[in-house]
């Protein structure tokens, strides 16, 4: 046996009207669909478009009946009833990007479009109208009047406190599926809700199922119903011979509805949600609608199975044909169903109206997900709804955590201390907290160390600049340390010019005795400059330290050249066959080599006799062998040349001579003193030596004192330099 329920008008919270044109401005009577996903506490306007072509709505859609124009816009689209089923209409219209659908009914009752079994994932609303309403409105949109239509839904709100119910039955799986998904939002709604589920009952006596057949022993609804077939439900298979039948359907209703009232009692409303849950999933998925499955399922989920059977009991009970007196919460389900005009299951209410949409509720949760939430918190007056009907709540299990992350675990704001919310973080030198960062060097260093920039800063105090002092202490200078020992920059002119390398050498001249050469000393000394240009300056540069005059026979006078006299007994002295020479030369600093060996050569090949011979100065150079080794004192400052004078044999006393040498250590030493004024004041300090020189020259020849004689220690070798 089928069993067929009347369908009866719904009470609905949604709105119609037409905004434009002006001629038709009004509200438009309708019933919203069982399906879809109706927007409570919000509305949607669009443009209505109606295409007499595919006015069933039962073919695919092409998207090109919607113009350029409007695509992205918010459209409605209307389609005549007929030719196929109310969920198919609307999913050719979602299928477009419409936004939501009336149908037209081919009269003009109002009834509720039901689901067909595949509505659960229509996600836009729809609405029934009369005939004659959708003529009119078919009639304006095929003049071309563009027409603004507005659906909107409303869900009353008379208090800060909700009342919602869910119709079902123990055979419903789309209200078991809602259950087991919704369980979550209602504990998160608390007590701001009040809720209570209700069962779809089939009232026997409507039809027919109480009154005795001649059959022997049978009812007319026979197993499909209980209690002498006052209450009724349908065959969960559809088959009468097998299975699971309708009483075992209204008997598993009334446990389910005690399991409500126990739990509620003991404030763990909550049980109903978890048992409803639980039996759905082992006895209903198995087929097993049995009051032994249904026991078991109570104990495993805590629920008092002794409270429920009493509770069964006390209401009349469910038996077949034994319990044939009324029973008291099944009749106060059908007085209710009555009232409410419940014809379709599941169906929920709340605050008394009739919810139009899906009965879903996906997870995870969010008002974006679950429509059923959205109108709920639709039914609490402005500012009173829970913290749950926040777009920002947090539905994980675990809360929001101490960073304020819905799901967290408190580390997304931890500190590198490990103190959630501390601020601290590791700085660029993995200081937890620190202020450290790298500097212009490309160290890593905390803000208040002395050493940031500093150790890649230039003498210049800047960063990088890569400057450094020079050898003179010059920041970012050039100079570095002259053959002279001095410290000048690169292109300094002074460079070089507070030194000299001195050479001291002997040389042999015959053709000329000891008075000859003084005549002619400036004269040999500039031949001897000319020679050894451009290494030597000029005659300043070169001096006759001493003259030694070699006697006929042996033995020898040497005279200082600085007294600018030759002893009375040398004069005219026909015994002196040669004399020597005491030279030295300064030469330009890193020269006194090349100069040494230069003046060498120039003795080898003639060039100083030929040099002699040009400045009118009758001397040759006797060599014998070769030159004594000279001695070359590199960078030796201008001015500063010293030698002890030698004392002459047969001489006066030593005392008179020191004195001289300490008069002639004066005045080298104040000549060695003006040269430290450096090269600038060069040329004045070689005119001073000079002056010095004559003087001193005057002074001992007014002493009359020679010079006492110094013996040779290179006997023998033709030049002596032991005076050096």
């Amino acid at each position: 046996m089928r069993v067929h329920l009347c369908v009866l008008l719904l009470s609905c919270c949604a709105a119609l009207k037409v905004l434009a044109p002006q001629s038709l401005k009004g509200d438009i009577k309708h019933v919203p669909a069982s399906f879809g996903n109706a927007q409570f506490g919000g509305s949607i306007t669009g443009q209505l478009f109606y295409w007499k072509a595919n006015h069933y709505g039962c073919q695919p859609l092409d998207r090109s009946l919607i113009p350029e124009s409007h695509r992205g816009r918010t459209i409605i689209i209307m389609v005549d009833r007929g030719n196929c089923t109310f969920v198919q209409k609307v999913r050719d219209a979602e299928d477009i990007a419409a936004n939501g659908v009336v149908i037209v009914n081919t009269d003009d009752n109002l009834i509720t479009m039901a689901d067909d079994g595949t509505g659960r994932n229509i996600g836009i609303p729809s609405v029934l109208i009369t005939k004659t309403e959708g003529a009119r409105l078919e009639a304006e949109v095929n003049s071309g009047k563009k027409l603004m239509v507005e659906l909107s839904w409303d869900m009353p709100h008379p208090d800060n406190h909700v009342e919602w119910e869910l119709w079902t039955s123990a055979n419903d799986p789309n209200a078991a599926n809602f259950i087991s998904e919704f369980a979550q939002a209602t504990t998160a709604l608390g007590s701001s809700v009040t809720f209570t589920p209700e069962y779809g009952i089939l009232d026997g006596n409507w039809y027919g199922c109480t009154k005795d057949e001649e059959k022997v022993g049978g009812l007319p609804c026979g197993k499909q119903c209980t209690n002498h077939g006052r209450y009724c439900a349908e065959d969960p298979e559809h088959d009468i011979e097998h299975g699971a039948d309708g009483m075992s359907v209204v008997q598993e209703n009334l446990r389910q509805m005690c399991v409500f009232q126990v739990a509620n009692a003991t404030r763990q409303q909550s049980l109903w949600w978890t048992y409803v849950t639980e039996f759905k999933s082992k006895c209903t998925a198995k087929g097993h609608l049995t009051e032994t499955c249904s026991v078991a399922t109570m104990k495993s989920v805590g629920v008092n199975e002794v409270a429920v059977a009493k509770c069964v009991k006390d209401s009349g009970g469910s038996g077949y044909d034994g319990d044939s007196q009324a029973n008291t919460l099944f009749e106060q389900q059908l007085d209710r169903m009555d009232k409410a005009g419940i014809a379709v299951l599941p169906t929920i209410r709340i605050n008394g109206k009739v919810y139009q949409g899906k009965v879903d509720c996906p997870k995870p949760i969010s008002l974006g997900t679950c429509p059923v939430l959205v109108a709920i918190c639709s039914g609490f007056e402005v500012g009173a709804a829970p913290a749950v009907c926040r777009t920002d709540y947090c539905w994980e299990k675990a809360g929001v955590d101490a960073c304020g992350v819905c799901g967290g675990d408190g580390k997304s704001c931890m500190g590198c201390d490990g103190v959630p919310n501390s601020g601290k973080e590791l700085d660029a030198c993995s200081v937890c907290g620190g202020t450290g960062s790298f500097d212009k060097c490309g160290m890593c260093l905390q803000a208040d160390q002395p050493y940031r920039d500093r150790m890649c800063a230039g003498c210049d105090g800047l960063p990088n600049s890569g400057k450094v002092k020079d050898a003179c202490g010059v920041c970012g200078g050039d100079g570095s340390t002259d053959l002279c020992g001095n410290c000048f920059p690169k292109d300094s002119p002074m460079r070089n010019k507070a030194c000299t390398d001195t050479i001291s050498l002997s040389l042999e001249l015959a053709g000329i005795d000891a008075a000859g050469v003084l005549r002619m000393e400036r004269e040999v000394e500039a031949g001897i400059a000319a020679l050894l240009a451009p290494n030597v300056t000029g005659a300043e540069d070169v001096r006759i330290t001493a003259i030694i005059a070699h006697h006929v026979g042996g033995g020898s006078s040497t005279i200082n050249i600085t007294n600018g006299a030759v002893p009375s007994h040398l004069h005219n002295d026909t015994n002196i066959d040669r004399v020597t020479l005491k030279l030295e030369i300064g030469a330009h600093p890193g020269t006194g080599q090349d100069t040494s060996r230069n003046f060498e050569a120039s003795v080898q090949n003639g060039a100083f006799d030929r040099e002699m011979a040009a400045r009118k100065v009758a001397v040759k150079a006797d060599m014998h062998d070769h030159l004594p080794a000279p001695i070359v004192r590199a960078g030796t400052p201008t001015g500063s040349i010293s030698y002890v004078p030698s004392p002459i044999p047969d001489s006066k006393p030593a005392g008179n001579s020191l004195a001289s040498a300490q008069i002639a250590g004066i005045a080298v030493g104040g000549i060695a003193a003006l040269a430290m004024f450096g090269v600038g004041v060069r040329h004045f300090v070689v005119a001073r030596e000079k002056r010095v020189r004559m003087d001193m020259r005057d002074l001992i020849s007014d002493m009359g004192r020679p010079m006492q004689e110094v013996g040779n220690p290179a006997q023998g070798a033709n030049v002596d330099f032991s005076s050096l």
